[in-house]
């Protein structure tokens, strides 16, 4: 079981990875780039998207190991945390006033990954 619920975290991951990293990333930034808004605006929040891409690649990559070699289930103290956090940061920031952000699914992925990989210790 415990397998099975670190390749489906990893599974969301990764397919979150590719959606984000290159459907989202076109939208994205053809939105930014059509926005009046400084050269070095637009560079950090294309910086900013690259990073979360990133970070789903290494999230998905922690938990496959894990999956593969459970000696190193420490690994996924800080894979659930970053996630957690993350998901946090998207409800605090939408009861801040940026409502449109839990029509968005990192909220939902980023607290599914966590779940699965928390159900898993």
């Amino acid at each position: 079981m415990t397998f099975w619920l670190l390749i489906g975290a990893a599974g969301i991951s990764f397919f979150a990875m590719c959606f984000h990293g290159v459907l989202g990333r076109r939208m994205y930034l053809g939105n930014i780039n059509a926005a009046e808004m400084q050269g070095r605006t637009k560079s950090l929040s294309a910086v900013s998207w690259d990073v979360f891409t990133g970070q789903l690649f290494v999230t998905g990559a922690t938990l496959l190991y894990v999956a593969y070699t459970p000696a190193a289930a420490l690994m996924l103290y800080p894979i659930i945390a970053v996630n957690i956090v993350g998901a946090l940061i998207f409800v605090v920031l939408y009861f801040a006033g940026h409502k449109f952000l839990l029509t968005l699914p990192g909220a939902y992925l980023q607290a599914a990954i966590a779940g699965l990989g928390w159900a898993t210790l």
